[in-house]
């Protein structure tokens, strides 16, 4: 928002109560309250951002409880039937995750 600027806020609040007020009407919200047009409008929003199916909301950034878990998780590994858990380190953790979200990010299938 540019404080400096009091008409570009004036007129940018204008625009978003005329978007409210369009959104009222056209969702049958004659007799509504401003506030109750401002909720049911997030909770449209809230829906069309909705995580798709199969997949699951997790931090660009592992935390470090996240960290603690799979490190203390073994893996198991074949090893030419020789069969051994590994744990992984924080460092491999960290590195899998991040290669994980920027995979997904450009696309990666």
């Amino acid at each position: 928002m540019d404080i400096q600027n009091p008409e570009k806020i004036e007129i940018e609040g204008l625009q978003t109560i005329h978007k409210l007020c369009k959104f009222g009407a056209d969702h049958n919200m004659e007799g509504c309250s401003f506030t109750e047009i401002v909720e049911r409008m997030f909770d449209e929003l809230s829906k069309t951002q909705a995580i798709p199916e199969g997949f699951v909301l997790v931090p660009k950034e592992p935390t470090k409880g996240m960290i603690a878990h799979i490190t203390n998780t073994p893996i198991e590994v074949n090893l030419l039937c020789d069969h051994a858990d590994v744990f992984l380190s924080e460092e491999e953790v960290y590195i899998a995750y991040k290669a994980m979200i920027e995979a997904q990010e450009q696309g990666h299938d």
